[in-house]
């Protein structure tokens, strides 16, 4: 575990906490919501100055995006040595019981590398699923799902097939095939875009020269006999795609198919930018004519394809990260994302206006010239928003992932805490060596308010 310092240290440590982020990414799969979605009031009063309603969160799902909430936090539920419901439903544990001795329950199929998406969204998706009375239990009955994105190999061309699988015995639930696609990287989304308690899928991925959004509404039928996985293409509602936008790059050091075809990709992010209560979409993409970042914000319904809110094109940088969302106060939040000039390994951060696309700061330099020009790798880490001092506002904690020396111990990976105010600096520091290609768990040790803990992996 690395401890914030006030700037940086000569002293360092090497501690292992890959298992500490595994834990943390697996535990919602033990408990989730039960209740229902929240009924929202007539537009004309639906406005966050009332206090009548709360911006969107999570939609009352376990985990419905990477990082889980808008600002990438990674919270999962409580866990102590007496945690656990005993006799009772698990739904009702305050906390949950300490996994001592984690045990794998299931693997579904033979794909070497389970998905190939960066993050794997778990879902409560009782509310869509048609059976009968006697076969309830054994179709899904209060299990969760989770979604995955896997290559198939279709008539001698790789196409991606996006899967929900069943969370109790690792069913194949429901599947569609995407197509001939670049292999897509992008962690899936759930949400509920009409509001009638039913969760849509959204997947992001390049294909065909263009960049593409699809929005699934999946309808999962099983009997006695099992369940009824084929044949989705019809519970697609639309599609939005850019023909000058990529969400991944073909620039970086393992774009090759030979180390694995690893195109530096962002994950898109649900955040409720006009804190009206129901979610919109945020894509850091690149512009596939200039080179330049553009972050494009898309209103989400299940009607029709959406068009953009806003975009914003950042003139620093070749890469963007992936986008997060902070909350200041009950009117105005703040879209927070990085970029790395991958010739250089250069950092500039970015804070831009969730409601109206304007750019805040003009990005914002990190003055980091480590001289690194592997970067990214697989993604840019982006920003985690969380509260780091006194003061009721968050702060951000920002990941420069650079490790210019490779082996060598003089040089690793860095973390900053800046105020999202004025982008000064809190602290920061560096770790022992290695490379950065995730975002690091912000952890409140003393349930004080403010977090006094930055875990973070690198190799």
């Amino acid at each position: 575990m690395l401890y914030p310092r006030e700037h940086s240290s000569n002293s360092r440590t090497a501690v292992l906490v890959a298992g500490l982020m595994l834990f943390l990414s697996a535990s919602p799969l033990l408990l989730h919501s039960t209740s229902t979605p929240t009924t929202f009031l007539d537009s004309e009063v639906q406005s966050s100055e009332t206090g009548i309603i709360d911006p969107w969160t999570d939609g009352d799902q376990p985990w419905p995006q990477a990082g889980r909430t808008p600002d990438r936090m990674s919270v999962g539920p409580a866990h102590s040595s007496s945690g656990g419901a005993g006799t009772d439903v698990p739904a009702n544990a305050s906390e949950l019981l300490t996994v001592i001795e984690p045990v794998v329950n299931w693997v579904y199929g033979s794909y070497s590398i389970g998905t190939d998406a960066l993050g794997t969204p778990i879902a409560d998706l009782s509310d869509q699923i048609s059976t009968e009375s006697a076969a309830a239990e054994r179709c899904g009955g209060s299990s969760l799902f989770t979604v995955l994105i896997q290559t198939v190999n279709v008539g001698g061309n790789d196409h991606s097939f996006l899967r929900i699988i069943e969370g109790e015995d690792s069913s194949l639930v429901w599947e569609v095939d995407l197509g001939a696609t670049e292999i897509v990287k992008a962690s899936p989304l759930v949400v509920d875009l009409d509001e009638d308690g039913k969760q849509e899928i959204l997947v992001v991925y390049d294909a065909g020269a263009s960049m593409h959004v699809d929005a699934w509404s999946p309808s999962l039928e099983c009997s006695v006999t099992g369940w009824s996985s084929g044949s989705n293409s019809g519970d697609l509602l639309w599609t939005y795609s850019d023909d000058e936008l990529r969400i991944s790059s073909s620039e970086g050091p393992y774009t090759s198919n030979l180390l694995g075809g690893h195109k530096p990709t962002t994950q898109p992010l649900l955040a409720d930018l006009d804190l009206d209560g129901d979610a919109e979409l945020v894509i850091a993409a690149i512009d596939e004519i200039s080179g330049d970042p553009v972050v494009v914000a898309l209103p989400l319904s299940a009607g029709s394809a959406p068009t953009s809110l806003w975009e914003s094109t950042l003139e620093d940088g070749s890469h963007p990260s992936d986008p997060a969302f902070a909350q200041m106060d009950d009117t105005t939040g703040y879209v927070m994302l990085t970029t790395t000039e991958a010739s250089s390994g250069a950092m500039w951060v970015w804070k831009i206006d969730s409601q109206t696309g304007d750019q805040k700061w003009g990005g914002l330099s990190l003055m980091n010239l480590d001289g690194d020009t592997d970067v990214p790798h697989i993604r840019l880490p982006g920003p985690v928003i969380t509260n780091l001092d006194d003061d009721s506002t968050p702060e951000m904690v920002l990941t420069i992932p650079t490790d210019a020396d490779g082996a060598s111990g003089v040089d690793g990976a860095e973390y900053r805490g800046l105020e999202i105010g004025d982008g000064s600096e809190l602290w920061s520091f560096e770790a022992v060596n290695g490379f950065a290609d995730a975002p690091p768990i912000v952890i409140d040790t003393d349930a004080d308010g403010k977090r006094d803990r930055v875990c973070g992996v690198t190799w």
